[in-house]
């Protein structure tokens, strides 16, 4: 099985999958599924969504948040944090959240620091 993902900035093309996105109740508690906070995140110009796609099957999502309240909590109010990051039960347990985690440097310095 490949492990191959790739990032990107949501689109309305992904809703019907990341809504249809399912959490063992245990893990509910630490994170939020994509529809429970994609309406916040597209009204917020400091908050970008972001899907992990498995070709072109959204199978994680997650937020990126510039600006945060909790940034001054990490010693940076710089800092850009990850949210509500989670991978669709069916795809947990395959590395597709390290590969995620892993690709996330380049994608952030292509969001924020072009040029």
């Amino acid at each position: 099985m490949s492990n191959v993902i790739s990032l990107s900035v949501y689109k309305e093309e992904h809703y019907a999958e990341l809504v249809s996105f399912e959490l063992p109740g245990d893990q509910k508690s630490f994170t939020s599924l994509p529809e429970e906070v994609l309406e916040t995140a597209l009204q917020d110009v400091n908050r970008i969504p972001v899907v992990i796609l498995k070709d072109v099957t959204p199978i994680g999502f997650f937020v990126l948040h510039k600006h945060s309240e909790y940034a001054s909590k990490v010693g940076n109010v710089e800092a850009i944090l990850v949210r509500a990051f989670s991978i669709n039960f069916e795809y947990q347990g395959k590395g597709y959240a390290k590969e995620a985690m892993n690709r996330l440097p380049g994608f952030v310095q292509s969001l924020f620091f072009r040029g």
